[in-house]
């Protein structure tokens, strides 16, 4: 659907005349031109628009404008062989992206995250020089974008306990206390992931503090996956420090919750990871 003709269906939505809508920005006539896909809008006008409309840019623009389509093709080759733990297709896709990390720096960075999780994942250790340069990028960060969390996501158990504390902080202090956004939801699953690998490394003490933490976090509705993560992060506390029986008993709970719901990713990586405990 052409950007005019979506815009026009929303602005008929939200019961606005153009005339009117045109008191908000811009002009009747270019709204006009704009809905017939005649023109476009300056960016500084429709993201006016957009706003006044409480429509996310995410919502308006399909995912090929925001996202170049070779980083799309790729990611979703990606998601598919690491789901089904095939390596080769891993380090092809690593590959990949290392040749357009020539003229790319993000690319480059995923490129090396590929390359840490399949050592991970084939019990090899990682190469030490691309552990440095990714912790120091990390720690270089200002702004982080849903790109760095979840880059960080993907290697976050290379990095040693003290990092990934000052990891959690940091996306403590940028996270809503009531979320509602995708960043919202993906800075929480980062930070849940974190806290189970500061589990893993065995602080009772620090696994404590930061799933109280979460616990003030007033999470909507639809978080309902993010919220199921915390039982399990409940679960792995209980297992790792408390009670194996009572961890165990509330994570084969989430597991068929996770079935149920058809989520047989999930089902699979928080099984594999609650292993290692």
């Amino acid at each position: 659907m052409e950007q005019g003709q979506k815009f026009k269906q929303i602005r008929k939505q939200r019961k606005y005349t153009i005339q009117r809508l045109a008191q908000v920005a811009g002009s009747v006539a270019s709204l006009s031109d704009f809905e017939n896909n005649k023109t476009s809008l300056s960016n500084d006008t429709l993201f006016k628009l957009l706003k006044h409309l409480k429509v996310e840019y995410n919502e308006f623009f399909e995912q090929e404008y925001l996202v170049d389509e070779t980083y799309i093709k790729l990611a979703n080759q990606f998601n598919q062989a690491s789901n089904h733990l095939d390596f080769e297709a891993l380090e092809q896709v690593a590959e990949k992206f290392r040749i357009l990390g020539e003229t790319n720096y993000s690319d480059y960075l995923i490129s090396l995250c590929i390359d840490c999780q399949v050592s991970k994942l084939q019990n090899r250790s990682v190469n030490q020089d691309i552990a440095t340069e990714l912790q120091n990028y990390f720690f270089s960060i200002d702004i982080w974008t849903l790109l760095d969390i979840n880059l960080l996501n993907m290697v976050k158990d290379i990095f040693t306990e003290d990092a990934l504390k000052i990891y959690i902080k940091e996306f403590l202090s940028i996270l809503n206390k009531n979320p509602r956004n995708n960043l919202d939801r993906i800075t929480l699953e980062v930070i849940s992931r974190c806290i189970f690998q500061i589990i893993l490394y065995g602080n009772q003490e620090d696994s404590d503090y930061y799933i109280n933490e979460l616990k003030t976090i007033q999470l909507p509705d639809y978080f309902m996956l993010q919220k199921l993560y915390l039982k399990e992060l409940k679960a792995a506390y209980l297992y790792k420090f408390i009670d194996k029986n009572m961890g165990k008993t509330i994570h084969k709970e989430i597991l068929h919750y996770l079935a149920f719901m058809g989520d047989d990713d999930n089902l699979r990586e928080w099984d594999r990871t609650f292993r290692q405990l």
